[in-house]
């Protein structure tokens, strides 16, 4: 199979992230035109008899339950992505979203069939929540590792600008679906509700089509797979391997929630309540801000690939706390249903719109290839599950409570963690981008590749589990034969084992093997205690020319089983006339006596 060219190679890469990124569009389409239709679908599933504002509890409720199973279904897919790769996951959540978006549109109503419409509501938004769970890290994840290296923040930053336009797409489709069953088809005025979710089912069919084409990440590719390092457990392998990226991670997610949920989600309620706008009006003015910050998530992202992730969060950190606290003075001023509430959150959108762009780049590089979705999707969906969920309602609280000024003080918020961010970041070890390090294998490597590597092994027994002192370097075996003359015998060394291994190097009997033998002429590195034995090997790490005899392997073993059975170590050096056990007196451990042997 003949390699693509160089230009080839650019122009598959920038297929497969628009390709990536217009799936992430569809998810929040399907997922954020629920709450333009909320009020319909209250009256379409719940009986007539109930109060509508009964009928909206219940309608959100339902919302809610795909929130908070987002954080399951997404380190689930998570963890099947690190194993068998981006893109059959990626069909999958497409898949899933478009099969149960166009059967939302499909369902039939509570005057219908009764109590099983709002029970199939309930769990096609369960399936909606599993595939935005796992659809948003997958795309930041895909996207990112299909850029160039001096392309990421861009690349994150195109993909949010995609994701974003769901917002506007779905806003867009629920006002002409009001439009048509109002003027075109009176008769039908379920139209409304339907027609919304219909149109997402068919664009996720069209977003099927395309996806058939992506390729897998090269990253995956080439780390992953070719050198078999796909890891069992890659959720126990993120929270014991990489904790200060999963914090690092839960403090970009926060931050993100917080301008995510106050700028583009609670605004426009914001500015119907406390301000007195126009639904319309509040609309539009939403609509402003949404389109306003997706046009300034590729300047970020150009931002970050020419100066860093530090100097961008900085700048937007900066940037967003000094509109936010125009919004502050200005906003309480403004008579009702004033035109300038719609267009002054038009730059603290633009200046906030840095949070969100920096966050799919910077989040996907501080993991390796090989747990890198389950590195995204565990504190990105638990944080948006949790913060998320509720962020709404606590801002209705702190409106009421602090004042206008509640939603500012939020932003603000957010601005001193990206500003914390933007500090420990550069602590943080990055995987992709520019200054990228290479990743060090998360799992031990298998026995032919230490095997091939160590030519006289790892001091471990094969098939038996690393001892946990090897981590610190010392690499105990438990007693088997070799070559050194040592008897085995065939379990774990106890006290009375190692006994019997020091009394036969110590006293060779006959028809024993002694251990100490005029030793080979052999260059060994300083500092390395020399038994006598057979034919010399190279030992790993020695530099050329220097040789070592095997005895040293088997010296090792003993040493190694005699403390961990609790007995102090029989300490050999090289003499001037053979080896010399240096051994506690029988009297006591108050000094040593030598014996030549």
């Amino acid at each position: 199979m003949t390699q693509p060219s160089a230009t080839e190679a650019a122009r598959r890469a920038r297929r497969n992230i628009r390709l990536g990124s217009l799936g992430a569009a569809l998810e929040y389409y399907d997922f954020v035109v629920y709450l333009y239709v909320a009020t319909l679908i209250g009256q379409a599933f719940f009986p007539a008899d109930l109060s509508p504002t009964m009928r909206l509890v219940q309608t959100l409720a339902i919302y809610s339950t795909g929130l908070l199973i987002r954080p399951v279904a997404g380190i689930l897919i998570a963890r099947v992505a690190d194993r068998v790769g981006r893109k059959q996951l990626f069909m999958l959540t497409v898949v899933v979203m478009a099969v149960a978006t166009l059967g939302i549109g499909l369902l039939p109503t509570y005057e219908q069939v009764g109590w099983p419409a709002p029970v199939l509501l309930l769990l096609l938004r369960v399936a909606q929540g599993c595939a935005v769970g796992g659809e948003i890290p997958a795309a930041a994840v895909f996207v990112t590792e299909h850029a160039r290296p001096d392309g990421v923040a861009r690349a994150g930053a195109f993909q949010q600008m995609t994701a974003y336009s769901g917002f506007l797409f779905g806003a867009g489709a629920a006002f002409v679906a009001g439009l048509v069953a109002t003027h075109l088809t009176p008769d039908t005025p379920s139209l409304a509700w339907r027609l919304p979710f219909l149109v997402g089912g068919v664009l996720g069919v069209v977003a099927i089509y395309l996806r058939r084409r992506i390729d897998e990440t090269p990253a995956f590719v080439n780390e992953t797979v070719e050198q078999d390092n796909r890891p069992a457990a890659p959720v126990r392998e993120v929270l014991l391997r990489h904790r200060p990226a999963v914090l690092f991670a839960v403090l970009v997610a926060v931050a993100l929630t917080l301008v995510n949920v106050t700028y583009f989600n609670f605004w426009p309620t914001y500015l119907q309540t406390s301000l007195g706008l126009s639904s319309t009006s509040a609309l539009l003015a939403s609509l402003v801000a949404i389109a306003a910050a997706m046009a300034a998530m590729p300047a970020w992202g150009y931002l970050a690939d020419r100066y860093g992730w530090s100097r961008m969060l900085r700048w937007a950190s900066l940037a967003t706390a000094v509109t936010a606290v125009l919004l502050l003075l200005v906003l309480p001023t403004l008579p009702p249903d004033s035109a300038l509430a719609i267009w002054i959150p038009l730059p603290a959108a633009m200046a906030a719109a840095g949070i969100p762009a920096a966050a799919p780049g910077m989040i996907s590089s501080i993991f390796p290839t090989e747990v890198r979705q389950t590195g995204f999707s565990l504190p990105y969906n638990v944080v948006i599950a949790v913060l998320g969920g509720f962020l709404n309602l606590i801002l209705v609280w702190l409106v009421a409570t602090v004042g206008l000024g509640a939603p500012m003080y939020t932003v603000l918020v957010a601005c001193v963690l990206v500003l914390v961010a933007s500090v420990a970041v550069l602590r943080i070890r990055t995987y992709l981008g520019r200054g990228a390090q290479p990743a060090a294998r998360s799992r031990p490597r298998p026995r032919a590749a230490r095997d091939s590597r160590h030519e006289v092994g790892d001091l471990r027994g094969g098939g038996r589990r690393p001892h946990r002192r090897a981590r610190r370097g010392v690499r105990p075996r438990a007693c088997r034969g070799d070559d050194s003359g040592v008897p085995s015998n065939g379990r774990r060394a106890g006290r009375s084992g190692c006994g019997r291994l020091a009394r036969a190097r110590r006293d060779p009997r006959p028809g024993r093997r002694p251990v100490a033998r005029p030793a080979p002429a052999a260059a060994v590195r300083p500092g390395r205690a020399v038994l006598p034995g057979s034919p010399p090997r190279v030992l790993p790490g020695a530099r050329p020319g220097h040789r070592a005899a095997r005895g040293v392997v088997a010296e090792a073993r003993l040493l190694l089983r005699q403390r961990r059975c609790g007995r102090r170590p029989v300490r050999r050096r090289a003499g001037l006339a053979g080896i010399v056990d240096v051994r506690p007196r029988a009297g006591g451990w108050g000094g040593d006596r030598a014996r030549r042997t």
